[in-house]
C-alpha cells in the first residue's frame, strides 16, 4: 500500500482561464450594445451610464480587474458614440463617458477589493483544510507504517521462531550425535589458558565440562602414565601451531580407566592468541576390539605354531608308545615297572590325542561318556604327586555319586592344568585342597569341582586377563595358554569356570570353581560332530 500525499500548493477557487475571463467581458459588452440597440437613442443620458456599469459589473464580477477595466473603456466608448449619434454634443458625450469610467472604475476597485478579501478567506480556508488533511494524510500513514511494522515485527517473529527451532533441532541432532559417537568439541585458548569444552563431557571424561576449564584440569584426569605425553603435544601444539593428534587414558571418578583420542588443529589469529579447537572421543570400545584382534591374531599363530610342532612330533611319538609296548610286555618287568609304562602310555596317548587335535586328523568321539570326577581328579593328583615337593600337602574331599557324562581326556587336561597352576603357585611347601560334589543351579543339574591353593595369589590387575591366550606372570614357567585351554574346554562341555583369588599378607591363596552339568553330552556332541 502507498503512503497518501497532498498537493503542495492550495488550490485557488477563483481560478478562470484567460480567455473564459475575457469572453465574458466581450458577452458583458456585447450584451451592453444589444440592450442600448433595443432600447434605441431615447433612452436617456442615465440608463447608457447602468447599462455601461451594469456590463462592467459583470465582467469585473466574472474576470476580474482585466476584464473589468476592458468593458469599462468599451462601455465609455459606447456611451460616447452613442451620445454623439443620439445628437447631443461633445460635451455632453465627454461628461456621460467620464461619468461612466469614474463610476466603473470605482466599481472594479470594489469588486477587486472584495475579490481581494474573498480571495485571502478562500485561501485561509483552503490553508485550513490543507492543513486538515495533511493530518489526516499523516495519521494515514502513520497508521499504514505502524501495521507495515507490525507485520515486520510478526514475519521476523515468525522468521526467528522457525531459526529457534531449527536451532534447536540442530542442537538435538548434534546431542544424539555426540552420545552416539561419544565426542565432545573443545576450544583451547592459549593466552588465557581455559578449554572451552561443547557438548556431554561425562561419557568421555566421566565428569561434567566444568572440571576441564584449564589445561591443567585437564591433566588431572588423565592417567599418569600418559600425563607427559599429553602435556607436551599441547604445549607444541600452543608454541609451534601443531596439531594435536593422540589416544590417552583417562581415569574416571569411580577408578576406572578409559581411552579417549584428541584431535585438533592450531588457528594462528593475527593480533590475537593461538586457539586450538577439535574433539575428545572415547575410544575404549575400539581399543578393547583392537585387543580382541591382537588375541585373535595370537590364537592363529598359536595355532599354526600347534600343527606345525604337532606335525613334527607325531612320528616320534608313535616309535616311542610302540617302544613302551614292547617294554610293558617284557616279562622280566617288575610289577611296579610295568604300571609305570601303562602310565605312561596312557599319557603319551593323550599326547598323540591332543597332537592330532592340533593337525585336524582326530576328534574325541561324538559320544561322551559318564567320567566319575573323584576318580579322574584322583588319577591326576597320582601323575603330579611323583615329582611333587614334600613340602606340598593335598587334601581331598568328595560328595557321593559325583559324576557327569562329558570327553574325558579332555575334562582330564582341565583339571591337570589347574592343578599344575596349583603346584606352581605354593612352590616348595603349601597346601593344595581337591573337593568335588553335586550341585543344583536354578535351571540345570551337574558337578563342582574346586582346587584351591594357599599359595600368594593373583594380583587384582591380573584377574580380567589369566583366561587371555599368552598371558602369564611367569614367563620362565608357562606359556600363557593352560588357562586359555581350560575355560575353552569347560565352555566346550557346556560348563563353566571362575576364579577368587586374594593376595594379602593375612589372606592369600587362588580357588578355581569348575561347573560342568549332568547334561555335558550335547554340548560336546554338537561340538565333536561339528
Amino acid at each position: 500500500m502507498p503512503i497518501l500525499s497532498l498537493p503542495s500548493q492550495p488550490v485557488d477557487p477563483f481560478y478562470r482561464p484567460a480567455v473564459y475571463r475575457y469572453g465574458a467581458a466581450v458577452f458583458a459588452i456585447a450584451l451592453e450594445v444589444a440592450i442600448r440597440l433595443v432600447l434605441g437613442p431615447s433612452t436617456g443620458y442615465g440608463l447608457e451610464i447602468e447599462a455601461g456599469l451594469i456590463a462592467t459589473a459583470f465582467a469585473a464580477w466574472y474576470g476580474g480587474t482585466g476584464p473589468g477595466l476592458l468593458a469599462a473603456f468599451a462601455s465609455a466608448g459606447a456611451t460616447v458614440y452613442w451620445t454623439m449619434l443620439s445628437g447631443r454634443g461633445a460635451e455632453e458625450a465627454a461628461a456621460a463617458a467620464l461619468g461612466l469610467v469614474v463610476g466603473a472604475l470605482l466599481l472594479v476597485v470594489l469588486l477587486a477589493a472584495y475579490e481581494r478579501r474573498l480571495r485571502q478567506a478562500s485561501t485561509q480556508i483552503v490553508n485550513a483544510r490543507q492543513r486538515t488533511d495533511r493530518a489526516l494524510v499523516g495519521e494515514a500513514n502513520a497508521k499504514l507504517a505502524q501495521a507495515r511494522a507490525e507485520e515486520a515485527r510478526d514475519r521476523l517473529g515468525a522468521e526467528r521462531a522457525q531459526l529457534d527451532q531449527q536451532l534447536k533441532a540442530s542442537q538435538e541432532r548434534m546431542q544424539v550425535a555426540q552420545v552416539s559417537a561419544r565426542f565432545c568439541l573443545f576450544d583451547w585458548q592459549h593466552g588465557t589458558e581455559s578449554i572451552v569444552v561443547g557438548g556431554a563431557a561425562e561419557p568421555v571424561m566421566g565428569s561434567g565440562a566444568e572440571l576441564l576449564q584449564s589445561l591443567e584440569s585437564l591433566l588431572e584426569k588423565v592417567h599418569p602414565e600418559d600425563r607427559w605425553e599429553v602435556r607436551q603435544k599441547f604445549i607444541a601444539a600452543g608454541s609451534r601451531g601443531l596439531p594435536i593428534d593422540l589416544e590417552f587414558r583417562v581415569v574416571w571418578p569411580d577408578g576406572s580407566t578409559h581411552w579417549v583420542a584428541a584431535k585438533g588443529s592450531t588457528l594462528l589469529e593475527a593480533g590475537q592468541p593461538p586457539r586450538t579447537i577439535g574433539i575428545f572421543q572415547d575410544i575404549t570400545e575400539k581399543k578393547a576390539t583392537e585387543q580382541v584382534l591382537i588375541r585373535t591374531e595370537k590364537l592363529a599363530a598359536a595355532g599354526r605354531l600347534a600343527a606345525a610342532v604337532a606335525h613334527e612330533i607325531n612320528n616320534p611319538l608313535a616309535a616311542a608308545m610302540n617302544l613302551l609296548y614292547i617294554v610293558r610286555e617284557d616279562p622280566s618287568l617288575s610289577r611296579a615297572g610295568r604300571e609305570y609304562a601303562t602310565l605312561a602310555e596312557q599319557e603319551l596317548s593323550r599326547l598323540g590325542h591332543i597332537s592330532k587335535q592340533a593337525l585336524g586328523f582326530y576328534r574325541e568321539s561324538s559320544h561322551p561318556v559318564p567320567v566319575r570326577v573323584p576318580e579322574l581328579l584322583d588319577e591326576v593328583v597320582d601323575l603330579y604327586s611323583r615329582n611333587m615337593p614334600a613340602g606340598i600337602t593335598v587334601e581331598r574331599q568328595y560328595g557321593p555319586e559325583v559324576e557327569t557324562r562329558a570327553v574325558k581326556g579332555e575334562i582330564r587336561q582341565v583339571f591337570s592344568n589347574l592343578l599344575s597352576n596349583a603346584v606352581q603357585a605354593v612352590g616348595e611347601q603349601g597346601t593344595i585342597r581337591i573337593s568335588a560334589r553335586s550341585h543344583q543351579m536354578a535351571d540345570r543339574t551337574g558337578m563342582v569341582a574346586v582346587i584351591e591353593d594357599n599359595g600368594p595369589g593373583i594380583p587384582p590387575e591380573n584377574l580380567g586377563q589369566i583366561f587371555e591366550p599368552f598371558f602369564t606372570t611367569k614367563p620362565d614357567l608357562g606359556t600363557g595358554l593352560g588357562l586359555w585351554l581350560a575355560k575353552e574346554l569347560t565352555e566346550k562341555h557346556g560348563g563353566s569356570i571362575t576364579v577368587e583369588s586374594h593376595n594379602e599378607p593375612d589372606r592369600h591363596g587362588t580357588r578355581f570353581t569348575v561347573f560342568l552339568p549332568a547334561a555335558a553330552q550335547s554340548t560336546a556332541e554338537a561340538s565333536g560332530a561339528g
